[in-house]
């Protein structure tokens, strides 16, 4: 997109002296005579000041990021370390917009960074602590799909493979290219995920724990990558509890309970805490706990400190914490000074975008995304894949319906549904039967295909999204995909079921009667599908996912209208059924009401043949008509668009919980 003081551009503009024209990273000042040039690209600054996030409401509310400055330069290689809990990752995520402080600024080479987001996207690189590609495909065809998403629309095949080479051979996995990504070592993957966010070529890069559960040796390969990264022109931020390595960066910032409590250069953090062991490690063991005036490390270390806050807190209920003491010892300090006041202040003044409307979550809107139809596709196409390669799981789903449909056809009458029995009766409750298995099995297939598809890949979708992934074309491509595997299904499920039990002849309203049962109980998997979206989308894992599904599938049974009456409050709430609305489709599809149907009628005949008077009645649930038909079609279908439309909204809901 072109960008116009912050703003995109679809049509002509005029431009007036000092406007500021973005276009990539590459930024123009219009001055009537002149257009001055701003190339950032290798050339990426990051000045944030007092950053806050505070999480949780009212008195609940807490804050986890505490009042943080710091000043990054152009590719410098900075690491934010710090124990579990400290607010390393915290400080990170507010640094790249992935998860913005609730209060603060950050600047981007002048630029407000959340206000103008957008025009940053493309420059960004963010690896979480998750993978953030598909384990199930190969390392090339992974980057493949990934470089589709991110790089233009115009961007030639031959060049997303030059793209790919050239990151496979920067991370070192150019041998592993034709690998499945689950076949890798963990630094292995790691390192794929790095080469996927280097794709887009960023000027500024951030990683969180990338040399978690490494080894030595892979760790400390893994950092001199990052310092080849930095030194190759971008700006490189990594969070990271490891310390063997970080001698590497250019500065090094400790975090401890939200707080900054020293950013500078590696070999004099050791000095600054008074650690005489060369172990950086031995640093964290002063920076936990409660700073009590009887604490050795106050003794030693923060005596003037704790002084200063006692004065400064004279009606204190309890001692400072450790990391208070120290944030106040470091403020305090020519480190401080240095390597944060100062470089703030000489913070270049840049092509300040003012103006622009700040909206919530701290992005602007316009945002230049791809087509819809487009990313769909690619969605679509890359989701097949996957599913075709994940071979196991897809031959238990597909042996689902031919299974099911064996063990009905033990049990299931032929004339189950025509009712042509030995004494020539029709017998509506038989028919029943089989008609709310096929109903309940179909609502099953839909729910258990879709329940785990979403968040399943959590990490890879947030990520996405923070690039540019849309949230319509995410969900269709699912549907699209599942769809077909849900025809495959119905198709098996009702083919064998066919093969033994008879279907009416003329009871056809719109189809004949096979393919009118088929196209209602594609209807229901569709629904069920929708429901297992919905389910999958509002989980916070697979296992919780799974779990969640009997609350889904028992209702199914209870509310279908066959094992018991559905009255009373009851029938509000067999309207929230899939089945409920499929068995009343297939009820007036084949046309139950012309079946006998009364609780004396048993299995023998014991009532000559016909219906005897008393036996032929009709229930509303089963009218013949194509009005009542097309309506229960409707509702399927309507339930299916409600579900898909509160998974978008689940989906939406992750943007603003991060």
């Amino acid at each position: 997109g072109t960008f116009v003081n912050g703003q995109r551009v679809s049509g002509p503009y005029q431009l007036r002296p000092g406007d500021v024209i973005q276009i990539g990273a590459f930024k123009l000042v219009y001055n009537v005579s002149s257009l001055d040039e701003y190339d950032q690209r290798g050339a990426m600054r990051i000045d944030a000041r007092g950053l806050t996030r505070r999480v949780g409401r009212g008195a609940q509310s807490r804050v986890i990021l505490n009042d943080v400055s710091l000043s990054i330069a152009p590719r410098e290689f900075v690491a934010l370390v710090g124990g579990s809990g400290t607010g390393k990752s915290t400080l990170m995520k507010a640094l790249c917009g992935y998860a913005p402080a609730t209060s603060g600024q950050v600047l981007v080479n002048g630029d407000d960074f959340y206000r103008h987001f957008e025009n940053y996207r493309n420059v960004l690189g963010y690896v979480p602590q998750d993978d953030i590609l598909h384990r199930t495909l190969p390392v090339e065809r992974a980057l493949g799909y990934a470089a589709r998403l991110r790089l233009p629309a115009d961007t030639a095949d031959s060049e997303i493979e030059a793209r790919i080479s050239r990151v496979l051979e920067d991370v070192e996995m150019t041998p592993h290219r034709d690998k499945l990504v689950e076949t890798l070592s963990g630094g292995q993957r790691k390192r794929v995920s790095i080469g996927a966010e280097l794709l887009a070529d960023p000027s500024l890069f951030f990683l969180d724990e990338p040399t978690s559960g490494l080894d030595p040796g892979l760790e400390k390969k893994m950092m001199y990558t990052l310092r080849r990264l930095a030194d190759s022109g971008r700006t490189v931020v990594l969070a990271t509890h490891a310390t063997a390595n970080i001698t590497v960066c250019d500065h090094v910032a400790f975090m401890a309970a939200g707080r900054l409590v020293y950013f500078g250069p590696p070999a004099e953090a050791l000095s600054f805490f008074n650690v005489t062991s060369g172990d950086f490690a031995d640093i964290y063991t002063k920076l936990e706990g409660l700073g009590d005036a009887a604490s050795p490390v106050v003794q030693r270390d923060l005596r003037a400190e704790h002084e200063a806050w006692v004065r400064a807190n004279p009606g204190a209920k309890g001692p400072p914490s450790l990391a208070e003491l120290w944030e106040l010892k470091y403020r305090a300090s020519p480190v401080y000074q240095r390597y944060v006041v100062a470089r703030l202040a000489d913070a270049p003044a840049g092509p300040v975008v003012q103006g622009a409307a700040q909206q919530k979550g701290g992005t602007q809107g316009a945002a230049p995304r791809p087509s819809p139809l487009r990313q769909w596709a690619l969605l679509s196409r890359r989701y097949l894949d996957l599913t075709l390669q994940d071979r196991r799981n897809l031959l238990i789903l597909l042996l689902q319906a031919p299974i099911i449909a064996l063990l009905l056809l033990m049990v299931a009458r032929a004339d189950s549904l025509t009712g042509a029995g030995a004494a020539g009766l029709l017998q509506r409750g038989e028919a029943k039967k089989v008609l709310f298995m096929l109903a309940t099995v179909s609502v099953w297939f839909g729910i258990i295909n879709a329940a785990r598809e979403i968040v399943k890949e959590g990490p890879i979708f947030r990520r996405e999204r923070l690039v540019n992934l849309r949230i319509g074309p995410y969900i269709l491509s699912k549907v699209a995909v599942l769809s077909l595997l849900t025809v495959v299904q119905t198709a098996v499920l009702l083919g064998i079921v066919a093969l033994k039990v008879r279907f009416p002849a003329d009871t056809g309203l719109l189809l004949p009667p096979l393919l009118e049962t088929f196209v209602t109980l594609l209807l229901t998997s569709l629904a069920g599908m929708a429901l297992g979206l919905v389910i999958s989308a509002f989980s916070a894992s697979p296992d919780r996912a799974i779990s969640i599904v009997p609350l889904a599938l028992v209702p199914q049974i209870l509310f279908a209208g066959l094992i018991f009456e559905v009255t009373g409050a009851a029938r509000p709430l067999s309207w929230l059924t899939v089945s409920s609305w499929s068995m009343e489709a297939l009820g007036a599809g084949l046309d139950l009401n012309a079946l006998c149907n009364h609780p004396n009628l048993d299995d023998q005949g014991s009532v000559p043949p016909g219906c005897a008077p008393g036996f032929l009645t009709t229930e509303d649930a089963f009218a013949h008509t194509v009005g009542h038909l097309l309506g229960r079609w409707g509702a399927l279908l309507a339930y299916a668009v409600v579900c898909l439309g509160l998974t978008a909204w689940g989906l939406r809901r992750r943007d603003r919980q991060v």
